[in-house]
């Protein structure tokens, strides 16, 4: 079995502190392999940008 060309593991992203903080990226894991096509989709805010 070949190893991932990009693995996350329990990833987050908080901008700000405190109680003014906001999550854009929750607990994310994936592995994606070579030639796998990925597609993150997700509304308007949903941290789709944030997590590439």
């Amino acid at each position: 079995m070949t190893r991932p060309i990009i693995e996350l593991v329990h990833v987050w992203k908080i901008f700000g502190e405190g109680e003014a903080s906001t999550v854009a990226v929750r607990d994310v894991s994936m592995a994606i392999d070579a030639g796998e096509f990925v597609s993150i989709i997700g509304t308007s805010g949903s941290g789709k940008s944030t997590l590439m």
